[in-house]
């Protein structure tokens, strides 16, 4: 296992969820539980409306896709209902989607980051053997990822693993896309220091 030491800059989480404290300190990380989802929902405006979850979980960040769904849509926050099912959710693109199937790729919001000096540090845990596979995408608009990704971190584990990557890249734009995930209550976040 290998441990990539965050820089002394700014520290984000790119994927999953900070955990504060009554001060509004980080205290640690909330991870995503799902490499997709696939679901039944419908769009008015920016609010998705998730009335069956059929696998997996929506998390902020996830991509959707789904027929004449526009290009680029992904989940902002949940609004109201069951935590990561069905319920509604703010999206990024204004639109009209009668209802339909839809699918999810649990990726990070898109970050901007300031720096071409980034670190990448991925943890999985869970409960029994843990495994993940993350895939670090980068954009210079936010919109449209590169076909290669930035990096990729591959983690595998009793309990827990983490690891990550130093680089050194002029992209704007970056987040985390989990593409696969296994093990008792495995989750997975990502922080990036730059």
């Amino acid at each position: 296992m290998d441990t990539v030491f965050l820089r002394s800059g700014r520290t984000d989480c790119i994927l999953g969820t900070n955990v504060l404290d009554s001060t509004n300190k980080i205290t640690g990380y909330l991870g995503v539980l799902d490499s997709a989802a696939s679901v039944t929902g419908s769009i008015a405006g920016n609010v998705l409306t998730v009335t069956v979850l059929t696998s997996g979980g929506l998390w902020p960040g996830n991509v959707l896709s789904g027929t004449n769904l526009l290009y680029g849509t992904y989940i902002k926050e949940q609004l109201t209902g069951t935590a990561h099912g069905v319920g509604t959710y703010l999206v990024s693109n204004s639109q009209t989607f009668a209802s339909g199937a839809l699918t999810a790729i649990a990726s990070g919001l898109p970050k901007y980051k300031d720096s071409p000096y980034t670190t990448f540090q991925a943890v999985v845990i869970g409960s029994g053997t843990v495994t993940a596979t993350i895939v670090i995408e980068c954009s210079n608009d936010g919109l449209y990822w590169c076909s290669t990704p930035l990096g990729t971190i591959v983690l595998s584990g009793t309990t827990f693993n983490s690891d990550g990557f130093i680089t050194q890249a002029p992209w704007k734009y970056v987040r985390a896309k989990v593409t696969a995930i296994s093990g008792t209550s495995a989750a997975v976040y990502v922080v990036m220091g730059i």
